[in-house]
């Protein structure tokens, strides 16, 4: 019963004359909601959800961390986010041809809290199964990458470094240890 409105990304459907050199980026379904203050546990519910149904896999970053992803980009559901909506700027003889929003329902405003009920503590336990096995399946794959980055992060700095008038024996342990804690997640 609420409203729904879909568009094409912002990045979507960009033409060269009759070639179109870029196709359906993304897609933006906006619901129309009562309390929008509501948006980031709906997310988190949804997120389980679609966890619980099998929609949700890990992707492995360039530096092999791995990250829990599904069908919607969960960063929308922050306040401070903007929603780069109004399109791509293209110079001729590029031009971009994605259409107009359209609307799927013109109903009411969402309740959220009734429609998106908090998950049980079974099912958010066994989210948490389900993400934790998803990566545990991903961790040699994402060994293996971690490895490749933190030596091309490890040889960059310590170019760096020496450039910079640091001995080579120096310049080295240091970028290893630089390299080391980015993958564990702190900057020195």
């Amino acid at each position: 019963t609420a409203g729904v409105l879909h568009w094409c990304s912002g990045s979507s459907h960009i033409w060269n004359g009759e070639t179109e050199l870029q196709g359906l980026r993304g897609q933006r379904v906006y619901i129309m909601v009562a309390d929008s203050g509501d948006v980031p546990r709906v997310c988190d519910v949804l997120t389980g959800r679609l966890w619980l149904a099998g929609y949700g896999r890990i992707v492995l970053s360039k530096s092999g961390a791995k990250l829990p992803r599904h069908l919607f980009d969960e960063a929308m559901s922050q306040p401070a986010r903007l929603d780069f909506c109004g399109g791509a700027v293209c110079k001729q003889p590029l031009e971009q041809r994605r259409g107009v929003p359209s609307i799927l329902s013109d109903g009411e405003f969402l309740d959220t809290r009734t429609a998106f009920p908090d998950l049980t503590s079974v099912e958010a336990a066994r989210v948490e199964s389900l993400i934790q096995a998803a990566k545990d399946a991903a961790e040699p794959e994402a060994v293996a990458i971690r490895e490749v980055w933190m030596a091309a992060r490890r040889d960059a700095l310590t170019t760096q470094l020496v450039t910079a008038g640091v001995s080579v024996a120096d310049a080295h342990e240091r970028a290893s240890q630089a390299a080391r804690s980015a993958v564990g997640g702190v900057l020195l």
